[in-house]
């Protein structure tokens, strides 16, 4: 993107303004006037791809949310494990090894899912043990549930970030093309009318800040020699 894209829609919307000011001379010059729609045409799919690529980052965002929320629990459900292993085998770096105690794991979800998922295992190999060590049987089922709404909530989350790819590009696409179309409009302009200076002026796009690019200005007029 050459442009900010708010940089790019505030231009087109002045020049459409003065495309519709100027509609009769540029025709007779040779523009189409078909022209003139087609670029209304791209104004509107610029604004209704903006609005679907923020639809979809919004869904994203909160997709991500609910994955940060399944990792947590999923999380809090690892230390109560891995806290129940300690409370029974204490020290034991065999039995601190065996339940993943102190070893370096991301909490990312692939990771938090793998860990959560081998500890389901340990869970079952020594469950009379847990019991005793402050685990319940509501915690080992609650093992697999959430084992399962973590899974479900990466898959949606990177679902909604594939759609929000494709809106991007797509929004991408569609201010690129309205730039370009841009570009030819005001090169037709410098063309047709290449000694109508004020028109020229009409046509120039709005710098950042909200004004027109400045005329060149012209060269000082030297002062006259002083008289002897």
């Amino acid at each position: 993107m050459s442009k900010p894209i708010a940089d790019v829609t505030e231009n087109a919307s002045n020049l459409k303004l003065t495309m519709d000011a100027h509609k009769d001379e540029m025709v007779a010059k040779g523009f189409k006037e078909v022209r003139l729609q087609n670029f209304a045409d791209l104004m509107d799919s610029v604004t209704r791809k903006i609005s679907l690529q923020k639809a979809a980052q919004d869904t994203m965002m909160a997709n991500t949310e609910s994955q940060n929320i399944a990792i947590q629990q999923a999380r809090t459900v690892i230390r109560k494990i891995q806290n129940a292993g300690k409370a029974k085998f204490g020290l034991n770096k065999t039995k601190q090894k065996e339940f993943k105690i102190g070893a370096n794991t991301s909490n990312g979800v692939g990771k938090t899912a793998e860990l959560l998922d081998y500890l389901a295992a340990v869970c079952t190999k020594y469950h009379d043990d847990l019991i005793e060590s402050g685990l319940t049987e509501e915690d080992f089922a609650a093992i697999t549930p959430t084992y399962a709404n973590l899974v479900t909530a990466d898959s949606i989350q990177e679902h909604s970030k594939k759609l929000r790819n494709v809106a991007t590009d797509a929004r991408d696409a569609a201010v690129t093309a309205l730039e370009e179309e841009m570009f030819k409009i005001r090169s037709f302009v410098k063309a047709a009318f290449a000694n109508n200076k004020a028109l020229l002026e009409e046509f120039k796009p709005i710098k950042k800040g909200g004004r027109k690019s400045s005329p060149e200005t012209p060269a000082p007029t030297p002062s006259p020699a002083p008289q002897p």
